[in-house]
Order: C-alpha cells, then structure tokens, then sequence
C-alpha cells in the first residue's frame, strides 16, 4: 500500500478505535492535542503519531523530548541490524500466526492490532498482505501508529478483532492487568495471539520483569475471562540454548556488540535443531519461548 492511501486508512481506523486510556471516551480529533471531553486529559502528538500515555508512564518523557528515538545509525549498528532474527519460530506458531489472520480478515471491517513494534522478519511477512494492521505501543525499534501502555490501552471496548502481543508481557509490571485490558478491547470470539519468554536472559533491564511456564500462561489468561484456543512451542530450546551461550559471552565480552553480531551467525544453524522438535511436546519443558491463542468468549469480559 502507498503511503499517502494507508496514511489516510489509518487516521480513519484510529479516529473511531482511539479512545481516552483512563475512562475510555472517545478523543477529540479536530485539535493538535488529542482531548478527552469527559475527563479533560490531553494528548500530544509526538511527529504526528498520538502519544496516549499518562504523565506517570516513565517512557513518556523520553518519547516527547526525542531520547527514545535514534539518530544517524552508525556502521556498526546498521551491520547489527542486519543479523539474523534472534529467535526461529516453529511451524506450529508460524502456521497459528497465518490462520490467524486469515480468521480476521474474513470478520466484517475487521480491526487487527499489533503490540509493539513488529520488527521482526515472521510477523513482516505475515501482515504484509493485511495492511493495515494497527502498531501500538512503546517500541524500542521500528515505529508504532499509537503510542500506548499495555495496561492502559487508548482503545475502545470490544474493537478489536485479532491482536498480537509477541515477546512484551515480560517487559509489563502488572501482567494481569495487561489481560485485562486484552479482554476488554477484543470484541466476543475476537482472539489474541500472546508470546512470552519461557527461557531467556536478564533483558532491557530494569524493565524485565517474569517469565511464565504454559501452566502459568493459561491461568494469566483464564484469570481475564479468556479461553485457550491453541497454544505450543513458539521457539524451541536449542533456540534458548544459543541465546544463553550468546548473553553469557555478551556479558563477559570487553565488546560486546561485536561479540553478539559474530555469535548471531555462527550460532544460528543450531537453532534449527529445533525443527526436528517442532511436535515433541517434553520440547516445553526448556523452550525459549511460548504461544497461546486466547479467545473472547461470546458472554462475560
């Protein structure tokens, strides 16, 4: 899609879905400042992209002032850029992923939400077909439509029909209450595609926060009123191994960003030993990270 058309389609999408993030009324759009007309709260927006956080959220200083956005990339961190995805995704999520989208999309007017940034190379290709699909977040890389808290999303009740939420729950400091808010915005039957870290390093610290066993997953999700449609291996655990070995030299390397781009090729061909264990399900018991598939019953949330 060209720019200008999704620009557009996107200002329209946002307008009817954007709602305050406290008392969820919708926001005026006729201002510079998004308003909120039942609770007065304003809205800046930070290069034309709504900034929908509180005044307590920790990264809304850093959005406004420019800190949290990157410059001129230097040589050495357009190479890094450039390495392999950290992580190999299974068959099964891959295939969850796509059959996802295509459920969605044969929804009326479907409205399809991604958490985060989406950066990397499997959720690429898999939206490309489906633009738009909506970025929210605080994002570390790549760019966001909305910027918005987990907790706290700037989006209307029952609005969403399918919404992704890849390796970003263990950066929320109130998990259950990141479902919540989930489960409000998904409209019934609308589902929730969720990865988290089972096994992984220390990360992005200090914002790193759990990690959760696929029994865990599944009470976090039913604790939310949702119902658990699929879940599995998203990356197995030569994928954990070869990130752990990678952090540990990491951390004792002098230099560590060149350490980490050399160990991202050389210890990539181990992670498709995971390929053989895509079906083995003891493979859960030391995988790297993990999916579910939650759905909004038709009554309830």
């Amino acid at each position: 899609m060209n720019q200008a058309p999704r620009a557009a389609s996107l200002e329209a999408k946002l307008q009817t879905l954007t709602v305050c993030p406290h008392c969820h009324v919708s926001l005026d759009w006729s201002l510079e400042e998004l308003v909120c007309a039942s609770c007065g709260d304003d809205f800046p927006r930070v290069a034309g992209t709504p900034l929908l956080l509180s005044s307590s959220n920790v990264f809304r200083e850093s959005i406004i002032t420019g800190s949290s956005r990157t410059g001129k990339k230097s040589l050495a961190s357009r190479l890094y850029a450039m390495r392999p995805d950290e992580r190999l995704w299974s068959k099964g999520a891959i295939q969850t992923i796509h059959s996802s989208l295509e459920w969605a999309v044969r929804r009326p007017d479907p409205t399809i939400i991604n958490i985060g940034a989406g950066f990397e190379q499997v959720f690429e290709e898999a939206f490309k077909p489906y633009e738009p699909v909506l970025r929210v977040g605080i994002p570390h890389r790549g760019g966001v439509d909305l910027y918005g808290d987990l907790t706290a999303l700037p989006l209307a009740n029952s609005s969403v029909d399918l919404l992704f939420c890849s390796s970003v729950l263990e950066h929320v400091s109130a998990p259950a209450k990141a479902m919540e808010e989930i489960a409000r915005v998904l409209r019934p039957r609308g589902r929730a595609y969720i990865e988290i870290p089972f096994i992984r390093a220390y990360h992005m610290a200090p914002h790193d926060f759990q990690r959760y066993t696929p029994a865990g997953m599944r009470v976090l999700l039913q604790s939310a009123g949702l119902n658990v449609a699929a879940e599995g291996i998203s990356s197995g655990p030569f994928t954990a191994l070869a990130l752990l070995v990678r952090d540990l030299c990491v951390a004792l390397a002098p230099r560590g960003l060149g350490v980490s781009y050399a160990l991202s090729w050389l210890l990539q061909p181990l992670k498709h030993v995971d390929r053989l264990l895509d079906q083995r399900e003891w493979a859960a018991a030391c995988a790297c990270n993990l999916f579910c598939l939650a759905e909004k019953p038709t009554t309830g949330t």
